[in-house]
């Protein structure tokens, strides 16, 4: 783990509070990239949708108008969600999938938008993480692989957060974490046959539960 990670992985997890845990991370994001748009996504894989839970540079209307996202729409966080990979949008205006949301990428001041799954380090789903850019543009391979790191941070975090509680127990907290990702996977499963995801997509996510 390199300084910087290492850096902000304690911090996160000094963090006793969820929203000044995703507040931090997503600042450190926009640094990353040299943005002042962005937002941290949390799923409710129960019931099948994402949730802003952080955010940085968007009016009320972008923040009513992806209220909920499922995993069957175009945007490039529903799309993250849906394959578990990064997803980048070069040029919202130009990306077919991406036309319902145009009018709202106007009005919000963005041309382009990455999305990265949040995925622990046990291979938990928890969210997705994304930033907005300004003009057409697609972050490099570095700032890509930067961005990967800290997502996995971050879900590593809010697992630890969640499982640590009221107990200060390190065999509580490692016992809660266990409980966390075990029900991630089951709700992950659910999820799947919900949003009729191909056969072969389910069947990659019992291997990675495995």
């Amino acid at each position: 783990m390199k300084p910087m990670s290492r850096s902000l992985a304690h911090k996160l997890h000094e963090f006793t509070n969820l929203q000044a845990l995703l507040d931090c991370a997503l600042a450190h994001c926009l640094d990353l990239c040299g943005t002042e748009l962005g937002n941290i996504q949390l799923i409710d894989w129960n019931r099948g949708y994402l949730e802003i839970k952080s955010q940085h540079g968007f009016r009320d209307e972008f923040l009513t108008f992806f209220t909920r996202v499922t995993a069957k729409e175009g945007s490039a966080c529903a799309r993250a969600l849906r394959t578990l990979d990064p997803v980048v949008i070069e040029d919202v205006m130009v990306d077919n999938d991406f036309a319902p949301y145009r009018s709202i990428a106007y009005r919000s001041g963005f041309r382009a938008v990455q999305s990265t799954p949040v995925v622990s380090s046990s291979g938990a789903t928890l969210g997705i993480l994304s930033t907005h850019f300004a003009t057409p543009r697609r972050p490099d391979e570095k700032t890509m692989d930067a961005l990967k790191g800290v997502a996995r941070l971050i879900a590593d975090s809010i697992i630890f957060h969640r499982a640590r509680g009221h107990s200060t127990s390190k065999e509580a907290i490692l016992f809660r974490s266990r409980q966390t990702i075990e029900e991630s996977y089951r709700a992950m499963q659910r999820a799947d046959q919900a949003l009729m995801r191909p056969r072969q997509f389910a069947r990659s996510w019992d291997r990675r539960s495995e």
